[in-house]
Formats: structure tokens, sequence, C-alpha cells
């Protein structure tokens, strides 16, 4: 295969994850392609813009001009998630607030939600409804003192995200716990 069909087929990739999610940071697209040489993977991002298939805006790249309506703060925060599951993932895709998305590994199924501070409520009287409870609940919080707020009996682990996408994952105190 040649460096250009290379380059079309990664771009292909990284479009299907732009028209799910909407908008990402390019940070995320460039640990989605941390696999590639630096050089390939501004190229892959280069072939979309050229191509109008995915438009810059600051640190975000979009799907559409109109990013705006696309922007999900939170999604993204859940996205960065994903990423540190996606070598072993089978299938992801969005899912509506109060969760943010959900995926399928070889071993679990996974819902990620991001916990605001003052939802912390509300987001439990929603978690507890789920009722497929061999389904993994990761909740992201800002600080670890949330987690005491959040005592919902199926979420399997907390972690926080900075805004650079590194993770700190904490043990949920149930027995429960991210694999």
């Amino acid at each position: 295969m040649n460096n250009r069909s290379e380059v079309i087929e990664d771009a292909y990739q990284i479009l299907i994850y732009l028209s799910e999610y909407k908008v990402l940071k390019l940070a995320q697209v460039d640990r989605l392609l941390s696999y590639k040489p630096e050089s390939v993977r501004r190229s892959i991002i280069r072939y979309l813009v050229k191509n109008n298939r995915a438009y810059i805006i600051d640190d975000l790249i979009s799907a559409t001009e109109d990013w705006e309506e696309g922007y999900n703060k939170a999604r993204i925060e859940a996205f960065w998630i994903y990423i540190d599951f996606k070598e072993d993932s089978l299938y992801n895709a969005v899912s509506e607030f109060p969760t943010q998305l959900t995926f399928t590994t070889s071993k679990n199924d996974y819902i990620v939600a991001v916990a605001e501070k003052g939802q912390e409520a509300m987001l439990c009287s929603y978690l507890k409804k789920i009722s497929d409870k061999s389904i993994k609940i990761i909740v992201s919080v800002r600080d670890e003192d949330q987690i005491k707020e959040l005592d919902c009996p199926y979420i399997s682990g907390y972690c926080t995200v900075s805004k650079q996408g590194y993770i700190t994952y904490y043990k949920a105190n149930r027995g429960y716990e991210v694999e």
C-alpha cells in the first residue's frame, strides 16, 4: 500500500470519529493516530482540511463549519477515557445525556458519564435505572471530593481527566472496578 492510500484510509477512520462525535480536540486525533509518525499525522489532518471534510478551530477539529452545534465539552472529556481503552475496543458510540458515550471491549461493555458539580444526585438517579448491571460505568469527576457525593451502587470506577487528556482512575468502594 502506498503512502497516499494509507493517508486516505487513516483520514477515513478519523472522519468516522468526527461524524459520530462531531467535535474533538486535535490532541485526541493526534493520540488516535499515535502509531503513525508525526509527519504522517499532520498529512492526514491537512488532507481532511484541504478536502473540506474537517475544520480546525483553535485546538478543536470538527466535521462541519458549524462546530458550535456539535460542541460538547463533557463528550470531549469522555472521549479521552475511550481513547484509553481504544486498543481493546470493538465498538463505540455517543450516548444521550447524562451519559456521554458507550463502548465495548473484548471483556466488557462500558458507559462513560461526566459528573458536573451539582448534578451528582441526578446522575445517580439515572444510573440506578440502568437495567443491565453487567455494564461497567465510569464516571469522570472534577475532583476526588466529588466521589463521596456520587453514592451509586453500580459505578465501576471514577476518574479525573486533565485538559491534556491525562487520566487518573479511582476504584469504586463497592468492589466494582474498571478493568
